[in-house]
């Protein structure tokens, strides 16, 4: 995706091209997972490595296109229990701009359409009026069995749902894309990964001041990352892989672009 925008200058008839979904995850998904104080890591999707590891929920943000490879690989993710946050759009093309829909028949091929509406009202697991500076996909023929979790207030057309699927997996569709602005759009994300079993690990005060929590055997290191020009105060709280409960670490306080390491063995 990142290299999409060498070659793929403009959307077409596709719903969503590759360079709208590289700047979806970096300026909307990740930057609101890092607001909401999850500490998000990369996976390669070319691989296998994290196929077998189904204790953390995957979010994928798609565009039209996904190779056969990395459609399948989901698809075995799902079947071993796995969770998924698919976003903004179901892929239905290959990497070679050819039909390719994997994914779309193994959850029994909705039907999207990108929603052409002047104004549109979102509500999504009861978190009402989302700021809408993106673009929504309506899902017109919803998987049999599925859950819908968000619609357009004035419409009543559904733009998120949750599906269970063949071996136990959860796959939670969003038709979405936003660039953080507003408080709404983390309430939204926490509320979908709560969907899919998340657990919060950090707490903190203060949604300028990103974090990282890093864990091995007994020790915990938590980042508190101030990126911008001016000073940060923040009331922080984690609950590392050892501990059963949260663990108050108090106010802190950051100079401007600096990062503070907090241990906790």
């Amino acid at each position: 995706m990142a290299r999409a925008d060498n070659y793929w200058k403009s959307r077409g008839a596709f719903l969503f091209s590759s360079p709208e979904a590289w700047d979806f995850y970096r300026k909307g998904v990740l930057t609101t997972a890092l607001c909401s104080s999850f500490s998000p890591l990369l996976c390669d999707m070319r691989s296998d490595d994290w196929v077998s590891d189904t204790e953390v929920p995957v979010i994928i943000v798609s565009s039209a296109c996904m190779s056969a490879g990395k459609q399948a690989r989901v698809v075995r993710y799902l079947k071993q229990g796995g969770r998924v946050l698919l976003l903004p759009v179901l892929p239905s093309f290959d990497d070679d701009f050819k039909p390719c829909t994997i994914l779309s028949d193994f959850l029994d091929a909705p039907v999207l359409v990108a929603s052409k509406k002047e104004f549109v009202r979102i509500t999504i697991d009861n978190i009402v009026n989302i700021y809408n500076n993106g673009e929504v996909f309506f899902t017109t023929r919803l998987p049999s069995d599925a859950e819908v979790l968000g619609v357009d207030e004035i419409s009543q057309s559904p733009l998120a749902w949750m599906l269970k699927t063949d071996g136990g997996g959860s796959l939670l569709f969003l038709g979405f894309r936003w660039i953080h602005a507003k408080r709404e759009h983390e309430q939204m994300l926490r509320a979908l990964m709560k969907r899919l079993g998340t657990k919060q690990r950090v707490s903190c005060s203060n949604s300028s001041v990103w974090t990282s929590l890093r864990t091995k055997d007994s020790k915990s290191v938590l980042f508190l990352m101030n990126l911008l020009s001016s000073p940060m105060e923040t009331d922080v709280s984690c609950r590392p892989g050892f501990k059963n409960s949260m663990v108050d670490l108090g106010r802190h306080r950051l100079d401007a672009m600096t990062v503070k390491a907090i241990e906790i063995t």
